[in-house]
C-alpha cells in the first residue's frame, strides 16, 4: 500500500553536509503538488558519520536516513526502491538539485495508470553557466510497440538521457518486473538499468519541462583517472549488448547499439586513455588504443554509417581513433580537456 505519491531516493557516499542540504532545500522548496518522502541512503556508516550527526531528519520533514554497508551506488538505489512507500520513485544525486516547478510538471502525469515511466528535460549547470537540454520539445508518448525508439533515446549520445535522473518510475512497475540495478556494474550501471526498464515498459511519457539540474563537477569520480575504467566500461557494454539480444536483431536496433558503443568510446578517450592524470607512457596508450578500435565492440561500430550520427568535431575524433592517428588524437584530446577546465 503506497502511503505517498513520490519517493525520492538519494544515494550518498562521502557527501558534505552542505551539498546534501542544497538538494534537500530544492526538494522542500517545491510547490506542494504531490505528497513525498525523501530516502537518503547512506552507503556506509563510517564514511557518512557527519551526515548522521547533522540532524537532517529533524531539520527536514519527510526525510528518512537509511544506512547500508558500503556496497556502491547501484546497491544504494536498490535499497531505496525496496524501502519506497511512494507510488512513484525518483532518483536524485546528492550533488544535484531540482528546479522550481519540477513537482508540478511531474504531478500532471502521475495519475495515468498505464504509464510506467516519465522522462523530463534537464539543465546542466557549469557553475554560473547553465545549458538547457531540451530533448523533448513536446509531450510525447511511447508505447511497447515503439520500444526501439525509446531505446534510441536512453542510449543516445551526448544527451545524459541514459541516466536515471530527470525521470520517474512507477514503483509497482519496478517491483512487479523485479527491475533492480546490476550491482556488478560500476560505470554506466544506470544506462543498463534503463535498457531493461524500456524493454519491460508498456508506456513512457516524455514531457517538455525541465525536471532536474545536473551540476557539472570537474573533480567528479567519472573524470578522475581510474586504472580499471576501460574494463568497467566494457562490462557495461557487454551487459547492454546481452540485454538487447533478447529483442532480436534489426537494423534500427543495431544502429542504436553501435551509436551507444561509439559514445562510450569517446568517453573512454576523454576520461581514461587521454586523461591528463594518466601515469601511462605513450607507447602503452597506443597499445590500448589499438586494442580498443580492433575489439569486437568498437571495431564494427567505427564505420561511416554510424560515425555520421555524431557532430563534426566528434566525427573527427572517431576517424582519428579508427585509423589510430595517435598524435593527432592526443592533440584533439588536449583541446577537449582545456575546454572542460574552462567550464
Amino acid at each position: 500500500m503506497n502511503t505517498c505519491d513520490l519517493s525520492i531516493v538519494i544515494p550518498v557516499y562521502k557527501v558534505p553536509v552542505e551539498a546534501l542540504c542544497n538538494v534537500l532545500d530544492s526538494i522542500h522548496n517545491q510547490t506542494p503538488t504531490c505528497s513525498f518522502e525523501v530516502l537518503v541512503v547512506l552507503d556506509g556508516r563510517e564514511s557518512n558519520a557527519a551526515l548522521l550527526e547533522a540532524g537532517l531528519e529533524q531539520q527536514y520533514a519527510n526525510v528518512k536516513l537509511i544506512i547500508q554497508d558500503h556496497a556502491g551506488v547501484a546497491a544504494a538505489r536498490n535499497t531505496g526502491i525496496e524501502q519506497a512507500d511512494g507510488t512513484w520513485v525518483m532518483f536524485v544525486d546528492a550533488d544535484d538539485c531540482l528546479p522550481a516547478g519540477a513537482f508540478a510538471a511531474y504531478a500532471e502525469e502521475m495519475g495515468f495508470k498505464e504509464t510506467d515511466m516519465i522522462f523530463a528535460n534537464h539543465d546542466r549547470a557549469y557553475g554560473a553557466r547553465v545549458e538547457t537540454i531540451d530533448a523533448f520539445p513536446r509531450r510525447t508518448v511511447y508505447t511497447r510497440n515503439s520500444r526501439t525508439d525509446t531505446l534510441g533515446i536512453v542510449l543516445s549520445s551526448g544527451t545524459d538521457l541514459g541516466t536515471v535522473w530527470a525521470k520517474l518510475f512507477r514503483t509497482d512497475f519496478l517491483n512487479s518486473r523485479n527491475l533492480r540495478f546490476n550491482t556488478a556494474l560500476v560505470n554506466g550501471e544506470d544506462q543498463e538499468f534503463m535498457v531493461r526498464c524500456v524493454m519491460n515498459m508498456q508506456q513512457v511519457v516524455c514531457i517538455p519541462t525541465c525536471g532536474y539540474v545536473y551540476q557539472y563537477n570537474a573533480t567528479s569520480a567519472v573524470r578522475k583517472y581510474n586504472p580499471h575504467y576501460i574494463r568497467e566500461c566494457l562490462a557495461t557494454l557487454h551487459a547492454v549488448q546481452h540485454d538487447l539480444h533478447t529483442l532480436g536483431s534489426t537494423n534500427q536496433l543495431d544502429t542504436v547499439f553501435h551509436i551507444y558503443c561509439l559514445d562510450r568510446l569517446l568517453i573512454i578517450l576523454v576520461n581514461n586513455l587521454f586523461n591528463p592524470n594518466s601515469p601511462l607512457p605513450n607507447h602503452a596508450k597506443r597499445h590500448q588504443l589499438s586494442q580498443l578500435v580492433a575489439s569486437n565492440l568498437f571495431g564494427p561500430s567505427l564505420r561511416g554509417e554510424y560515425i555520421q550520427h555524431f557532430p563534426k568535431q566528434k566525427q573527427l575524433v572517431l576517424w582519428l581513433a579508427k585509423y589510430r592517428l595517435f598524435s593527432l588524437l592526443s592533440l584533439a584530446m588536449w583541446v577537449r580537456h582545456r575546454q572542460l577546465m574552462d567550464t
